[in-house]
């Protein structure tokens, strides 16, 4: 039917629209979190303040793990998990905190601001303990379950070639 098609083009770019705005406003359109790209910014600003002010904090990158017939999973399936991983971050971090959903691989990261190493440990094991039941998903019978949400933590000033080298920022030597 021709009407039919016409209105699921004219959803389809509205869809594409809601994502354009919603990647300029910073903010990703399926969990509502920051975009990779504004917490890389703010990673940035924090960066510059901590060495102007001998502060420290935290980035955390989280990564799903799953188990069971990971080859049937479709896109729908991996949205879900997201979605549901998206919730598990906001309940146990901080409001402060800047959380963000990457799109160059499937995960999270977390920006926790004048958070030492030894914090950002905790709030690293609060993350890996929030998913307390495996979440099953998919129709059928050995459905994929993730089993785990892993933490890795790297800290400022402790890991600061490596918080460099993981958002492609440039280092400002002053003795140079």
């Amino acid at each position: 039917d021709q009407y039919a098609s016409a209105a699921h083009e004219q959803q389809d770019s509205m869809n594409q629209m809601q994502e354009s705005f919603e990647s300029l406003a910073g903010r990703d359109w399926m969990t509502g979190l920051d975009t990779f790209q504004e917490i890389a910014k703010q990673v940035e600003r924090e960066l510059s303040r901590s060495k102007r002010y001998d502060r420290t904090f935290t980035v955390m990158f989280v990564t799903p793990r799953f188990e069971g017939n990971t080859a049937a999973l479709t896109a729908g399936h991996i949205s879900d998990i997201e979605i549901y991983a998206a919730e598990i971050l906001r309940k146990v971090l901080r409001l402060s905190d800047g959380i963000a959903r990457r799109t160059d691989v499937f995960g999270f990261m977390a920006l926790l601001p004048e958070t030492e190493a030894a914090g950002g440990k905790i709030a690293g094991q609060r993350v890996e303990d929030g998913l307390e039941n495996p979440y099953k998903v998919g129709p059928w019978d050995d459905q994929t379950e993730l089993i785990a949400l892993d933490a890795e933590v790297l800290s400022f000033p402790e890991d600061d070639l490596a918080i460099h080298e993981r958002f492609g920022l440039e280092r400002y030597d002053p003795d140079a």
